[in-house]
C-alpha cells in the first residue's frame, strides 16, 4: 500500500504545479513571446500589405530604416515628448506629494480625487484637451483673452512648437499622480526623527527639499523615473488621437511612426524592423534600471 501511494504523492507535488500553470504559459508565448519573435522574422523580409509575396531580404530593411531621414526626427520628437512629461510630471508630483504630506485625512481625500486622470484612457484625455486648445471655443483662449495674456484665439495644435508643447502638458497631467504616489509612498517612509533632527539643525524651507528629501527619496525617484521614461517613449494613443503626429511631423514620435509605415504606407517589413530597433533601445533601459537598481539596493542594505 505505502509503495503505491507514494508515487502518486510525488506526481501530485511535481507535476501538479506546472500542469496548473500551463495555460497561463500557453497564453503568455501565443500574446507575448510569439509576437515578438514574428516581428523579429518579418523584419527580414519584404513584406508588402499590397502584395502576397514576401522574398527575403536579409538586413535591408534596417538598412532602409536607418537612412530615414524621418526616424532621425521622430527619435528626437520622442526624447523630447518623454523628458519633457517626465520632467512635467516630477514637478506637479513632487509639489503636490510635499503639500498633501501633512494635511491628514483632507490630503487623502484629495489624493484620491487627482487620481482621476492617471486612470482615464488616454482617448478620454486627447478629447479634454483637445477641448481645452480648441481654436475656436477653447477655455484656454476664452480664458487668457478674458485676462489680456493673448489678443486673439491661438491655434495651439496647429504650430511646432505649441504642439508638442501641448502634448508635454496634457500627458504631464495625465502622469503626475503616479508621481504623486511614489513620492508620497517614500516621504512616509523617512523616519521623523531625520525631520526633526535637520530642524534643530536650521533646515528649512527648500534646504530641507534639497538636503534632506531629495536624497532620501533616490531610489523612488530613480524607480518611477525608469518606469515612467519606458512608458512614454513608447505612449501611443494619446499623441494619435491629439495631434496625429503634425503639424509637418513636429509631434510624431516613434510608436506613431511605426504604425504609419505598417498600417498608411503597409511597409510591414520595415515598421517591423523598426519594431525591433525600438525593442532593443527599451530593453538597455530595462537592463540599465535593473542594474542601478541592484546598486541602489546594496547602497540601501
Amino acid at each position: 500500500m505505502k509503495d503505491t501511494v507514494a508515487p502518486r504523492l510525488r506526481v501530485g507535488k511535481y507535476v501538479l504545479p506546472y500542469a496548473l500553470l500551463l495555460p497561463a504559459m500557453v497564453l503568455i508565448l501565443a500574446i507575448l513571446i510569439y509576437p515578438i519573435f514574428d516581428t523579429l522574422r518579418l523584419s527580414f523580409y519584404n513584406v508588402k500589405l499590397t502584395s502576397i509575396e514576401q522574398p527575403f531580404i536579409g538586413l535591408d530593411n534596417y538598412r532602409a530604416v536607418l537612412s530615414e531621414r524621418l526616424l532621425r526626427v521622430v527619435l528626437k520628437n520622442s526624447f523630447i515628448w518623454t523628458l519633457g512629461s517626465i520632467l512635467v510630471q516630477f514637478l506637479l508630483g513632487f509639489g503636490t506629494a510635499l503639500i498633501l504630506d501633512r494635511s491628514g485625512r483632507l490630503g487623502s481625500i484629495i489624493r484620491g480625487l487627482l487620481l482621476v486622470p492617471w486612470v482615464m484612457p488616454g482617448i478620454v484625455i486627447a478629447f479634454i484637451w483637445r477641448w481645452i486648445l480648441s481654436p475656436d471655443w477653447g477655455v484656454l483662449n476664452f480664458t487668457m483673452t478674458r485676462l489680456g495674456l493673448i489678443d486673439s484665439y491661438q491655434p495651439w495644435l496647429a504650430r511646432p512648437t505649441s504642439a508638442m508643447i501641448s502634448l508635454v502638458i496634457a500627458n504631464g497631467w495625465k502622469g503626475f499622480p503616479f508621481w504623486m504616489i511614489m513620492i508620497t509612498a517614500g516621504c512616509k517612509a523617512i523616519n521623523q526623527e531625520i525631520y526633526d533632527a535637520a530642524a534643530v539643525d536650521g533646515a528649512a524651507g527648500w534646504r530641507m527639499i534639497w538636503y534632506i528629501i531629495l536624497p532620501l527619496l533616490k531610489l523612488p525617484l530613480f524607480v518611477t523615473s525608469t518606469l515612467a521614461f519606458i512608458w512614454t517613449f513608447n505612449y501611443f494613443d494619446l499623441v494619435f488621437a491629439l495631434t496625429r503626429g503634425g503639424p509637418v511631423d513636429a509631434t510624431r514620435t516613434v510608436p506613431l511612426y511605426i504604425y504609419d509605415t505598417a498600417f498608411t504606407a503597409f511597409r510591414m517589413g520595415e515598421a517591423s524592423a523598426t519594431s525591433v530597433l525600438l525593442l532593443a533601445l527599451m530593453s538597455v533601459a530595462i537592463f540599465l534600471y535593473i542594474r542601478l537598481l541592484r546598486i541602489q539596493g546594496g547602497h540601501l542594505s
